[in-house]
């Protein structure tokens, strides 16, 4: 489908929690308030998104979070997903940290591509950005998901105030070294409009932006910096969907709501 600006939107994000096992320093903070669980989307509506997003014309589908991970019914989500007849590329985004015990069952289900967050491979650091994570855990995630054949993971550095340029060039030579593609981050500052393009993706270039989003509260929106937003239940999938293309701006400006909803 075409935005207002002539792109072609085929590629939706979709937070299915806004709920974490880390509380990076970035991300969580301590005035952070979850979702009252009984309005966190439902899978079955998940579901219907995806098949109306196909019907639409969308082909590109990216679970995210928080933490998609702790969803409970995270496998039953992504093995609905990846048969549905034109869903071209299926990916998740996650902190990797439960990866080593789920890689094989997502493999299985059918995803087909990972993106993983790591801000430093030091230990001290790791543990000092996400409030006491374990950095080996996401090590191991990282590796057993190579070993169960992802062959396309990617690695997601968000550069701010708690790294250095050593982590980044440290990130560099272990994704050289493990055959993992780096992208680069600069934290954003969604109230004031401030976002970079991402060194490495295509995450940030307004000119060729094909996405929209939906939040794990159940809306869709037009730009992860929009406030405006089309609810599934007042406006239908369908409806939310033409709504949020047809809305969609030109370039990011800046949001009044929580980050955390929407999935990065």
């Amino acid at each position: 489908m075409l935005d207002p600006y002539n792109r072609d939107v085929s590629y939706m994000r979709i937070s299915v929690t806004d709920r974490c096992n880390l509380r990076c320093k970035y991300c969580i903070n301590d005035d952070t308030e979850y979702i009252p669980r009984e309005n966190v989307v439902s899978k079955e509506k998940i579901i219907e998104v995806v098949q109306t997003a196909v019907s639409c014309g969308f082909r590109k589908f990216r679970l995210t979070g928080g933490e998609p991970l702790v969803r409970p019914d995270i496998l039953e989500i992504v093995s609905e997903i990846a048969v549905i007849n034109g869903v071209e590329d299926f990916g998740m985004t996650t902190n990797g940290t439960l990866l080593k015990g789920k890689a094989r069952d997502l493999k299985d289900a059918g995803l087909g591509r990972i993106n993983i967050h790591l801000d430093t491979i030091s230990a001290e650091r790791f543990s000092r950005i996400s409030c006491g994570g374990d950095i080996n855990s996401v090590f191991e995630g990282i590796h057993e998901a190579q070993r169960v054949g992802f062959g396309s993971l990617k690695l997601n550095c968000v550069l701010s105030e708690w790294n250095t340029q050593e982590d980044k060039e440290a990130i560099k030579i272990y994704g050289k070294l493990h055959g993992i593609k780096p992208r680069f981050i600069r934290q954003m500052n969604l109230e004031a409009g401030e976002f970079w393009p991402v060194e490495g993706g295509e995450g940030g270039k307004c000119g060729s932006c094909n996405r929209i989003r939906m939040s794990c509260d159940g809306k869709i929106y037009p730009c992860l910096f929009s406030s405006q937003s089309y609810s599934l239940d007042e406006f239908g999938v369908e409806g939310a969907i033409h709504k949020a293309i047809a809305q969609k701006p030109k370039s990011g400006t800046m949001a009044i709501r929580d980050f955390n909803t929407l999935g990065g």
